[in-house]
């Protein structure tokens, strides 16, 4: 059914079904989402003021799309964006410590221009096998976990602590963005090869584990 739902501030949905929000269109204006679902959720999301979604169930997929430019928080479990056209979306994304957004799909992490993903430590930016071209605030995990498919993250990072992490685990890693942060570094990890190609201004001590 296709029922348009808004999330006014200080309300919060939880859906405990794949059709739980049935498929239309979730206008979030300044509320939270907790999908609380093993299954997936297919809803397209439409940012309207600085709101927040989780997930408190097991690790979800969704292949609705992100809308809207206003502030949004995964404050809480995994979520994989397996949408089949890019994000046009355009705001700043801000993952919380213990959160992880994967792609899951060509264009899971695919936004409009402008957008910015904040990983804060403790979080994770899994690629998945997939590429990303979206600017990044590094603090947590960038990773590429995939056993067979490499990835390339064109997006500029700025490395927002000594808490960043950069890990390869089987398959390659390129990064082609700058690379900066003054006084910050990364820890690479993983037996997959990093590759950095980036005229970058980045100034801490890397330290490498693994290959």
């Amino acid at each position: 059914f296709p029922v348009t739902i808004t999330v006014e501030s200080g309300a919060d949905i939880k859906a405990n079904a794949t059709t739980a929000f049935g498929t239309g269109t979730i206008y979030l204006a300044g509320g939270s989402i907790d999908y609380n679902s093993s299954s997936s959720i297919n809803n397209n999301l439409n940012i309207q003021s600085t709101s927040s979604i989780k997930n408190t169930g097991s690790s979800i997929t969704t292949t609705g799309a992100l809308y809207g430019s206003a502030g949004l928080s995964l404050t809480q479990g995994t979520i994989s964006f397996a949408n089949s056209s890019a994000h046009s979306y355009t705001g700043s994304f801000t993952v919380l410590s213990g959160a992880t957004i994967n792609s899951g799909s060509t264009t899971g992490l695919s936004f409009g221009v402008g957008a910015h993903i904040i990983s804060n430590s403790g979080s994770t930016i899994e690629l998945n096998g997939y590429n990303s071209s979206v600017e990044l605030t590094l603090g947590g995990t960038l990773s590429n976990n995939h056993t067979t498919n490499s990835s390339i993250f064109s997006g500029n990072i700025i490395l927002d602590s000594s808490t960043s992490i950069i890990h390869a685990d089987q398959k390659d890693l390129t990064l082609t963005g700058v690379i900066s942060g003054i006084g910050s570094s990364f820890t690479k990890t993983g037996d997959g090869v990093l590759i950095i190609s980036g005229v970058n201004t980045f100034s801490g001590v890397n330290i490498v584990t693994g290959k």
